[in-house]
């Protein structure tokens, strides 16, 4: 049975009335906004269920409506009259100009080149200089031996499939004393280093932010460099809320905060230093569609609802996980997912341990079509999940199977 008694808000009024709410969660305000359905159990008692998902869909949409109205009232604003409009302005490209390009935009040719754009800090660049150095023989596959180091997943999982094809001994060589996991994308691309507010973020590309308390992760998001950062680490204790609060707490500041991390590929929450219920990570995956992986370790009672994302590359949950919460992953649809890994926990406070019947969703070969990487940790019956997976359409697919 759905709601009735309260209007499901949307747009403007969704996001006035949330800035009435700023001192809930993202769960209590969605019942507020009438983000809930009112179902009936055998018993006679009423349950409500919510809905997180259209409620996160819900906000993103009303937030991008008020920055296009503001955008076309300013441009109201600036309108000048049309004889000046088309007027070409001081810094303006004219048809015609005999004006040289800048020698910086000047691209080297030969092998050279090749090597150079290799270098550059753009993985479309780096990506387009590796299909070229083909065309040079003996020194483009040593080029592209080298990218297999690359520090983009990407980079190196184009430069293995060229190789792959190739028959010369020294590729040969480089391909036999490769470490296949390089192929794929996780928090080891990144350089881990903890937030100084002092000194602020330096380096958006390769190194992966940490911050250990709620201030740090306010100062780094007021960042100027923040809308450029690829990768956070966020290990805050559970000492740094309260109870009632839990991971929801930093998942609601990360949602709010997408316009600031909007290059954001790699996000960690590290919550092994509390017993914290984790509630409903969806936020995460709408908010930010450029993630490629999302690592969560400790705390328990993890949920998501069902959501399409596709972009996200590694799913990493070491956590105490449910038969209820297995179930609700296979709900996902992930067609880029290439490395997901459970892991169970083996503290007293394990109370789950998974089967093979349990797996058969992702053993199908359905849901994650480029599944590389398959980790079952704290498990139970690993000859039944091992026959399982040597009997399964993916254990073609894969490189890795970590029990």
């Amino acid at each position: 049975m759905s709601n009735s008694s309260t209007k499901t808000l949307k747009g403007k009024a969704l996001l006035d009335k949330l800035q009435s709410l700023s001192n809930l969660t993202h769960r209590e305000r969605a019942k507020q906004c009438g983000y809930f359905t009112i179902l009936m159990m055998n018993d006679g008692r009423r349950k409500i269920r919510l809905d997180l998902s259209n409620f996160y869909d819900a906000i993103l949409l009303a937030k991008t409506q008020e920055k296009q109205s503001q955008c076309n009232q300013n441009a109201e604003d600036n309108f000048t009259e049309p004889h000046n409009r088309y007027q070409p302005r001081a810094f303006d490209p004219v048809l015609g100009s005999q004006a040289s390009p800048p020698l910086e935009s000047v691209v080297l040719g030969g092998v050279e080149g090749v090597a150079n754009r290799l270098k550059s800090i753009s993985v479309e660049v780096r990506l387009a200089a590796i299909s070229e150095a083909l065309n040079y023989e003996s020194s483009g596959l040593d080029l592209i031996i080298e990218a297999l180091k690359d520090s983009s997943g990407q980079v190196r999982s184009s430069a293995y499939g060229l190789l792959r094809q190739r028959s010369e001994l020294k590729v040969k060589k480089a391909l036999l004393d490769y470490d296949l996991l390089l192929l794929l994308t996780t928090l080891q691309d990144w350089k881990i280093e903890n937030f100084n507010s002092k000194f602020g973020i330096v380096n958006v590309i390769s190194t992966a932010y940490t911050v250990n308390n709620t201030d740090d992760l306010k100062l780094l998001l007021k960042d100027s460099q923040a809308t450029n950062l690829t990768a956070l680490v966020c290990c805050i204790p559970s000492v740094n809320f309260s109870y009632n609060q839990g991971i929801t707490y930093i998942i609601d500041i990360l949602f709010n905060a997408y316009e600031q991390l909007k290059s954001l590929k790699a996000l960690c929450l590290d919550y092994s230093q509390g017993w914290i219920s984790l509630g409903d990570i969806s936020a995460i995956l709408k908010a930010y569609p450029k993630l490629e992986v999302l690592q969560i370790s400790g705390g328990h009672s993890l949920d998501v609802s069902p959501l399409k994302h596709h972009h996200l590359k590694t799913l990493i949950l070491d956590t105490q996980l449910t038969e209820y919460t297995i179930s609700q992953i296979c709900q996902l649809e992930l067609p880029a997912l290439e490395y997901i890994d459970f892991c169970f926990g083996d503290n007293c406070y394990s109370r789950h341990q998974p089967d093979a019947q349990e797996l058969m969703p992702i053993l199908s070969g359905k849901l994650f079509p480029n599944l590389k990487y398959l980790g079952i940790r704290g498990g139970k019956d690993y000859n039944k999940i091992t026959s399982a997976v040597a009997r399964s359409i993916i254990v073609n697919r894969l490189l890795v199977l970590d029990l």
